[in-house]
């Protein structure tokens, strides 16, 4: 059973619930998501989400940025979503198991380090959802 994290904004929990169905459909067991934290709770509890989200990265076979429309930019990609796609591929470089970065959709061109991105897209650090789907049926009928 394949360790799924889904990245993306906390403030998108319905997509973020079909996201969920989506991996849970593939037999993937979620480790973690994005979770909404409230203002007055954010001091105190912010920390603790935070670092629990990168532990359950760093455990993870899968990163999967769900970067859907946000602000009426399809494919954003924000600061701390970018954040941990570094960490994870950051973790790849300096050991034998890896984590597969999937995004949703490209990322978008106004979207902050979106240039990164897509060199690290480019280099196949990274893929695309559909992507990876025709990647899987191709290598399932070449077998």
């Amino acid at each position: 059973m394949e360790k799924v994290v889904i990245s993306g904004s906390a403030s998108l929990q319905e997509e973020l619930k079909q996201w969920i169905r989506y991996w849970e459909k593939r037999n993937a067991e979620i480790l973690a998501r994005p979770v909404p934290v409230s203002e007055e709770r954010f001091e105190k509890e912010y920390p603790q989400v935070h670092s629990d989200f990168y532990r359950a990265i760093a455990d993870s076979d899968i990163l999967f940025v769900a970067n859907g429309p946000k602000n009426g930019i399809e494919g954003y990609v924000g600061p701390n979503v970018f954040a941990e796609v570094s960490f994870a591929l950051g973790l790849n470089f300096v050991r034998e198991r890896k984590i597969g970065v999937v995004f949703l959709n490209p990322p978008a061109d106004d979207s902050p380090s979106s240039e990164a991105l897509r060199l690290w897209i480019g280099y196949g650090w990274a893929e695309i959802l559909e992507r990876q789907a025709e990647s899987k049926r191709e290598s399932e009928a070449n077998q």
